[in-house]
């Protein structure tokens, strides 16, 4: 298994790259790929929109749309680069800046914010949308998705 690790370059940029060498558990606050690909795709409500491949050691992304509609793609017409996946996780999650910020973080069993990571934990559901996520290997449907908003008290 091979676990994404984050590291700041000397620009100030994150940077992704991988370790590879040793066998490891991956925690619930990890990001685990098959071989170095994460998949992912966007939803809204039962619709299928967009299915998203994410090859972090070739640095490229592969975007599939299921509609013609670009409000509801996930990237509309904009360019689809790395950096743009970590922007479209935290368009997707609470911001880095908000105010409990490190208690939720708590609360979620993790010590550091990471888009990705909580955007897992969380579906990238959010208060006022229908829009959410599923990553590989999950099986959740727009049945338990709604059953998760109605117990978080969000408009179902």
């Amino acid at each position: 298994m091979v676990l994404l690790d984050k590291k700041i370059t000397k620009n100030g940029e994150k940077q992704k790259h991988f370790s590879s060498d040793r066998q490891t558990t991956v925690a619930s606050s990890c990001i685990a790929f098959v071989g170095k690909t994460l998949k992912f795709e966007y939803w809204y409500g039962p619709k299928l929109c967009t299915r998203v491949f994410v090859d972090y050691a070739e640095q490229s992304v592969k975007v599939i749309n299921f509609t013609d509609d670009i409000i509801l793609q996930a990237f509309g017409r904009r360019k689809i680069t790395i950096g743009t996946i970590d922007e479209f996780f935290r368009e997707r999650v609470f911001p880095e800046t908000r105010v409990n910020c490190k208690e939720l973080l708590r609360q979620m069993g993790f010590r550091n914010y990471d888009a990705e990571s909580i955007a897992r934990k969380t579906h990238g559901i959010l208060y006022n949308g229908l829009f959410w996520l599923r990553f590989g290997g999950e099986d959740l449907t727009w049945a338990d998705i709604k059953a998760l908003r109605k117990e978080a008290g969000f408009h179902v």
